[in-house]
């Protein structure tokens, strides 16, 4: 079993979708990130590179920024997130939104393990909207999201992912099962 897919897309660019970004370039992982237009599509580039430079200039990047930025894909097309083996939404606390988002995934990304960031709506009812629940979970990561691993996550009845996150020293991961 790998520690992480070769490939992860984070749909949603704000801060905490940047953020996201970041922790996956960081553990070795390409990203691919979608954003609704390409102004936005450009702001989350530049969020992601500057925090990038702000870990390369604390020697924190654990690499060049070069290698990093070359992982890393910006798009308005959620096509792009086919062949993502994780893509987490990081979009505004709106549940209609949410599921229509995660609905417009599991067509670009049929296979792909999906997963929500909300840390503060049902994941069941965000579930009950996919054609796939089985392959969603909630990745909770810590606001503003560090390069880092997140804070719980809950999964779905179902086929374990053949990866999981890599533990991280003095993290405490708590996993629970949707409650049905």
């Amino acid at each position: 079993m790998s520690s992480l897919p070769e490939t992860v897309g984070v749909y949603g660019g704000g801060r905490m979708g940047a953020g996201i970004a970041h922790a996956f370039l960081v553990a070795g992982t390409a990203v691919t990130v979608v954003e609704n237009d390409q102004a936005a599509a450009d702001a989350a580039r530049d969020r992601v590179t500057a925090s990038l430079q702000r870990a390369e200039e604390r020697g924190k990047l654990g690499g060049p920024l070069a290698g990093h930025l070359e992982q890393l894909l910006v798009t308005t097309d959620a096509g792009e997130l086919a062949g993502a083996g994780l893509v987490v939404e990081a979009v505004p606390e709106d549940p209609a939104l949410k599921v229509r988002v995660l609905a417009a995934v599991e067509a670009a990304a049929p296979e792909a393990v999906l997963a929500t960031n909300t840390s503060s709506l049902s994941i069941d009812g965000i579930a009950a909207g996919l054609a796939s629940p089985e392959r969603f979970l909630g990745l909770h990561f810590f606001n503003r999201c560090r390069p880092a691993t997140w804070s719980r996550s809950w999964s779905a009845p179902g086929p374990t992912p053949t990866w999981s996150p890599p533990p991280r020293a003095g993290s405490r991961p708590w996993a629970r099962p949707r409650s049905r």
